[in-house]
């Protein structure tokens, strides 16, 4: 069996787009709940919602609501695009022959340390 062999600049570029992903879902995450809570708030709020269902308004917005306060998915997105820029900026200086691989390497833990702060603690 033949193993297949990725150069540092490939893994870095994967990583790149790794980090954007997870900051696009993120950020989409935080428009999505944000905006279904605030109609589920609304919901709530109108004097004009009747019915066996009008309660559960409140429910699903106190649910988005504390989503958004506890999983903090706008902070995520941040955290996630800042480690995108630090790769980004280092596939570019790397491809200029701005540094070599020990210094791409070291922008790879770089990024990693900004996605995950508290894995590396």
């Amino acid at each position: 069996m033949k193993t297949t062999y990725m150069d540092i600049r490939q893994i870095a570029d994967e990583r790149r787009t790794f980090w954007l992903n997870l900051s696009h879902r993120w950020k989409t995450t935080h428009w999505v709940v944000g905006v279904l809570g605030t109609a589920m708030t609304t919901l709530a709020a109108a004097k004009t919602v009747t019915g066996d269902g009008a309660p559960y308004f409140s429910v699903a917005a106190a649910l988005c609501i504390a989503f958004i306060g506890f999983a903090n998915p706008q902070k995520q997105a941040y955290k996630f695009i800042s480690a995108y820029m630090v790769l980004d900026d280092a596939l570019m200086a790397y491809d200029l022959k701005g540094i070599d691989e020990k210094g791409l390497k070291d922008e790879i833990k770089k990024s990693e340390l900004i996605a995950n702060p508290s894995e590396t603690k």
